[in-house]
């Protein structure tokens, strides 16, 4: 008895990819996130404390 079709192997495929990548992007969004901030705040303060 056969459960996996060919063709349901690869939308069971796409499906998993598909939450692989919503998964990583949601685990580095806070990641990213820190590091624009960190960016932005080092910016701010080396304009600040240049005048």
């Amino acid at each position: 008895m056969k459960l996996f079709k060919r063709e349901n192997l690869s939308d069971l495929l796409s499906v998993v990819g598909l939450a692989v990548i919503d998964v990583t992007a949601f685990l580095f969004q806070p990641l990213i996130g820190g590091l624009v901030t960190g960016l932005s705040l080092i910016l701010l303060s080396y304009f600040l404390g240049k005048e």
